[in-house]
């Protein structure tokens, strides 16, 4: 099966129909009548997506944060996103707490050889498992 051709927008065009297409994507999502649960790092991607749901319904937002992440700014963005809107249910995972991180069983990342680096998804399955957790635990 191939792909469709990717389309060929101007910025302006893409922007027209992005801020049509994203808000009507999340709230069809919203409508399965099933608990919806999101990432929000704070960051532009996960925090339109996190508001955009929790106008529809309530959402359970997971924030991961770690050492090196603790003081960024994304995580601060991430708090004070789900402060006002009670419809944001936000779960902090602290992999300084949960002994999740990156790449868990690499104590010299840089020293691996570059051919025998894992792949990124790998790095993530500790988080993954710590930020599903939460909302895994109320179903």
């Amino acid at each position: 099966q191939r792909l469709p051709a990717p389309a060929r927008l101007s910025f302006a065009d893409a922007t027209e129909a992005l801020r049509y297409e994203l808000p009507l994507a999340v709230g069809r999502r919203t409508l399965t009548g099933r608990p919806l649960s999101s990432d929000l790092s704070g960051g532009v991607d996960s925090t339109s997506i996190a508001c955009l749901a929790a106008a529809h319904t309530d959402l359970t937002a997971i924030t991961y944060v770690d050492a090196a992440m603790a003081d960024q700014d994304d995580t601060r963005y991430a708090a004070e996103v789900a402060a006002p809107p009670p419809a944001i249910s936000r779960h902090l995972v602290d992999g300084r707490r949960t002994g999740s991180r990156h790449f868990d069983q690499l104590t010299d990342p840089p020293g691996v050889p570059v051919t025998d680096t894992p792949a990124l998804s790998v790095a993530m399955l500790g988080i993954l498992e710590a930020q599903l957790a939460p909302a895994l635990a109320d179903h």
